[in-house]
């Protein structure tokens, strides 16, 4: 089995699309996650650490996630974290654990905490200047925004507490701040 989503990271130049990929394979048991340097560690710990304390049944397999970062210049600083919620969903997909057929055309970004805080961020308007260059029509048209308290009413939007409401412990916030304004929108830090 083998899937992708996009996600996107702010750098010093701007916001960048990124694809996330997976895939499974009968080798030796456990998750690999790549391109994400040596954040790669902290971060599948913490997806482990959730899945255990939820009691979650992975299947036997490899688990292997792929974080494109091939369009991002390497002077160019980024940070990885909210990056983490997609990859949790993807490998969770991967593990057959979210009621959903496919995620390609689906898109979002956050942060996971080891208290089961997963703090959403909203798709800003930048990335879908982006996106509606990158995608040809049909795919930008059939885009899904994995997000929570969307202000977009424009795409389909897939409500992560409700993507995820069978798993036990997990609270969703949003964090983040609209790129048309310096005041967060619905942010719990503030």
């Amino acid at each position: 089995m083998e899937t992708q989503l996009k996600s996107f990271v702010c750098t010093t130049k701007g916001q960048k699309v990124i694809s996330i990929f997976g895939y499974t394979t009968k080798g030796v048991p456990g998750i690999e996650i790549t391109g994400a340097g040596k954040h790669a560690k902290m971060i599948r710990e913490k997806i482990i650490f959730l899945t255990r304390t939820r009691k979650l049944k992975i299947p036997v397999r490899r688990f292997v996630v792929c974080i494109d970062l091939s369009d991002i210049d390497e002077k160019e600083n980024i940070t990885l974290k909210n990056v983490e919620f997609p990859i949790l969903l993807l490998y969770w997909y991967l593990a057959g654990l979210i009621p959903i057929k496919k995620l390609d055309d689906c898109i979002c970004s956050g942060e996971i905490k080891t208290s089961g805080d997963i703090l959403t961020k909203n798709v800003p308007i930048e990335v879908f200047k982006i996106l509606k260059k990158e995608l040809n029509p049909i795919e930008f048209k059939s885009l899904k925004l994995i997000e929570l308290d969307s202000y977009n009413d424009k795409y389909n939007i897939i409500a992560p507490n409700l993507l995820l409401g069978h798993i036990p412990s997990l609270k969703f916030k949003t964090n983040y701040i609209e790129s048309s304004s310096a005041t967060p929108t619905n942010c719990f830090i503030a």
